[in-house]
């Protein structure tokens, strides 16, 4: 293939989409879905580097073949992200005229200006002194007319470091070539000296330096004095005509050059430097120059080559090419920079085709260009799509009017999409499209956040199956946003989605391996023979990270389970690790179990001092709980049965729980001020009339510390006391009754309602709708 080809595909791409456009538009979705079939098979064939042939059968529907591509139509891509102009026009342009708007634009010769100085400047950079001569000559030539001071200026400060490093290259060449003389290297100091000649040829002492130093200072032989003839007379090839002039030059200083000679060396040493010259423009122009210039290049070589000129000089390189090469890199930059340029001033006509005037414009301009003429015909190809601008407006009106009709926010959405893809420069449509993605992105983000929920929770139940099915009805939610690339709102929550789809799997995958050992080490626990490898492989799966962290309480109740199969001292092993981690209850389990066998023998005391303990810390717990749950009167009763059972440490309790013990203590105190309305509320809880026991629950939540609830002047001040707790637990229970007794007959009442031939009585439908709303005001149920 070319180096077009990929452009090919990219033109055959944007060309497959217009089509589905088209068909889409016109009601032809069942061919528009083989259209983007066939798209998505030639997309996913370019991701993968075009391995193969492609996939897709382009000729049947008018697209240009690879084969055609081959013979020469090469396509200059749609878009080159070389554009100084905004990819959609910003609002304040629509106003401006077409000849403003050109006027604000770099022209290409402005560009290719600006280019040289950048690769005159890389080059002094890099120390390539030869070729950034070449360049700053032909930059000079481009600034002759200049009033662009900022340009002007750049190039002469250019220009001025460029000869400062010049003149220190010739001081540094010079010194080492003396001090490679010293160490007697003479052919290191003849090609440093060679060098600077090349960089000042004006310099007569360099030249005769570099004369001193040259060995073909010998007796001219008749033979050579006819070689170096030949040589001196030379009109088209540089390399001979170079060695000649060097050589004669080398034996005139040593007085050995024939007086002919001599006549023939001043012609010959200005046809060298015209040559040179001229080769050093033209390959500068062959690589720095603009389209115009490039071509010259390319011409002016093939004039050369057909005259009979073997080699070009070579300012970039300091030697001698052969023509033919010289000329087939003219070509390949000519066509690059025709490549490059087409492709930069079709993506500015594309870019501005909201204003069909300004393209046509520009589009006539560049046609005055010599490009080769595959990129000229795709820059006259465009002359229909300035044409069609106007139409696609069109459609985009028809389409900003079916969004106004659009019965949803997806729908709209679509249907902005649509005019969107038609004319993306559409007065204010940029505005309706992100307020369509925003209320779309909302609608499907409430959705999915509900299913995340409910996988969150059937993961957390080990629910794998329901956790999957939520997952993926977030997923089907996610995939109906009908652009491309996912809202950016959304791209939070789809990953959120794959993330936890993820982590179901591997919980899932988690589960089975665990399930899977454990069961062995069941099996290996009940065979006596293999009861050592199957404890040896509990303790394995004990201190697996994974486990611990994922199914701990699992761990420990299996854990637990094999307690039977440890003996004494292995059970006492398991207590203290369990002591040392802080696990009282596995503590108290498993000392318990040793006390009450029989088997504790000598180690009798250890096991009565860790059942003391940890129940003792049990028991310590037990209270701080009670009291974090607001039970005051069962923290106050497990306390008292503390100290009653370890007088001893009497002292230790009450200052680990001195905190606890003011809560108590802090709660009782008020507990009698509030007993009037327990009891009250008691009473009224179990009267059959509604209202009454609303009014109970209404003090059962008061008491119950609800901040919801905000009592009557008459109640105690809210605080914590012994009916704190028995007021929540009384409060589940009435709410319960009194919703399992009445909005049965309400939705009843309801769905008789609907029908037409219900029988009941205005009077009880009233009754009935008096009860729900004292349900809902006393917040039995959300509404009724």
């Amino acid at each position: 293939m070319s180096e077009l080809s990929e452009y090919f595909y990219i033109a055959a791409v944007e060309q497959l989409e217009r089509l589905i456009q088209d068909e889409e538009l016109g009601g032809n979705f069942a061919y528009a879905k083989e259209l983007r079939a066939d798209l998505d098979q030639l997309r996913a064939w370019l991701d993968s580097g075009r391995k193969g042939d492609c996939p897709v059968d382009l000729a049947k529907y008018d697209i240009a073949t690879p084969q055609q591509e081959a013979q020469g139509a090469t396509v200059v891509p749609a878009s080159v992200d070389t554009t100084p102009f905004d990819a959609e026009p910003s609002a304040g342009r629509a106003s401006e005229s077409p000849i403003d708007l050109a006027l604000d634009q770099d022209t290409a010769e402005q560009r290719h200006t600006q280019r040289l100085l950048d690769q005159m400047e890389a080059h002094v950079n890099a120390g390539e002194l030869l070729s950034a001569r070449g360049i700053a000559e032909l930059a000079r030539s481009e600034l002759e007319d200049s009033d662009n001071a900022d340009v002007v200026g750049r190039y002469e400060a250019l220009n001025t470091r460029l000869s400062n490093i010049t003149r220190l290259r010739l001081y540094e060449l010079r010194n080492d070539a003396q001090e490679a003389y010293r160490r007697e290297e003479v052919e290191a100091a003849i090609t440093l000296l060679e060098e600077a000649v090349q960089l000042a040829p004006e310099d007569a002492g360099l030249r005769g330096e570099l004369l001193d130093l040259r060995p073909s200072l010998r007796e001219l032989s008749e033979v050579r004095t006819r070689q170096l003839r030949r040589q001196l007379l030379e009109e088209l090839n540089v390399a001979e005509l170079r060695l000649g002039v060097e050589d004669a030059r080398a034996y005139a200083a040593a007085g050995q050059l024939p007086d002919e000679l001599s006549q023939l060396l001043p012609d010959a040493e200005m046809r060298l430097n015209d040559l040179r010259q001229a080769h050093g423009e033209l390959t500068t122009l062959m690589r720095y120059g603009d389209l115009e210039g490039r071509k010259q290049a390319r011409d002016r070589l093939e004039r050369r080559a057909a005259e009979g000129e073997k080699t070009i000089y070579d300012p970039a390189t300091n030697a001698d090419q052969p023509i033919a090469l010289m000329l087939d890199q003219a070509n390949r930059l000519y066509m690059e920079e025709s490549f490059e340029l087409a492709g930069y001033e079709i993506a500015q006509i594309k870019a501005n085709l909201e204003t069909p005037e300004l393209a046509d414009q520009r589009l006539r301009h560049a046609l005055e260009k010599p490009f080769i003429e595959d990129h000229r015909r795709q820059l006259q190809e465009l002359d229909t799509e300035i044409r069609r601008s106007l139409e696609k407006k069109q459609r985009a009106t028809d389409h900003l009017a079916n969004a106004d009709a659009a019965p949803n926010s997806l729908a709209c959405l679509r249907h902005l999409l649509l005019a969107h893809a038609a004319f993306p420069a559409y007065p204010d449509l940029a505005e309706k499209l992100r307020q369509a993605q925003r209320s779309a992105a909302a609608q499907i983000s409430q959705l999915v956040e509900t299913e995340l929920a409910a996988a969150r929770i059937a993961l957390d139940d080990d629910a794998y199956e329901p956790a999957r099915t939520s997952l993926q009805t977030a997923g089907t939610a996610l995939a109906s946003w009908p652009e491309e690339t996912l809202a950016e709102s959304l791209q939070p929550k789809q990953r959120a989605v794959e993330a936890l789809a993820a982590a179901v799997e591997e919980r899932a995958r988690l589960r089975r391996t665990f399930d899977q050992e454990v069961a062995l080490i069941r099996q290996r626990l009940q065979d006596a023979d293999l009861r050592a490898a199957g404890l040896s492989d509990l303790e394995r799966l004990r201190s697996n990270a994974h486990y611990r962290e994922t199914f701990s309480a699992e761990l420990e109740r299996v854990n637990s389970e094999f307690d039977r199969y440890r003996g004494v001292s292995e059970k006492l092993g398991e207590a203290r690790m369990a002591r040392s981690e802080r696990n009282w209850v596995r503590v108290h389990k498993l000392v318990s179990e040793l006390q009450g066998s029989g088997e504790a023998g000598q180690m009798r005391q250890e096991i009565d001092e860790l059942v003391a303990e940890a129940t003792l810390e049990l028991g310590i717990g037990h209270v701080r709980h009670l009291v974090s749950q607001d039970d005051y009167e069962g923290a106050q009763e497990q306390a008292s049965m503390l100290q009653r059972d370890f007088p001893q440490k009497q002292e230790e309790i009450q200052a680990r729980l001195t905190q606890e013990l003011q809560q108590i203590a802090a709660a009782e105190e008020k507990t009698a001020a509030s007993r009037f309305l327990f009891q009250e509320a008691q009473q009224l809880a179990g009267q059959r009339v509604l209202d009454a026991r609303i009014s109970a629950l209404r003090r059962f939540r008061y008491l119950a510390l609800d901040a919801t609830e905000p009592g009557q002047s008459d109640w105690p001040a809210v605080a914590p006391t012994f009916f704190t707790v028995r007021a929540r637990l009384a409060v589940r229970e009435l709410t319960d009754r009194l919703a399992d007794e009445n909005l049965g007959p309400i939705l009843k009442a309801f769905q008789n309602r609907q029908a037409a031939d219900h029988t009941q009585s205005v009077e009880s439908l009233h009754a009935l709708a008096d009860h729900a709303r004292q349900l809902h005001e006393g917040r039995v149920v959300a509404s009724a």
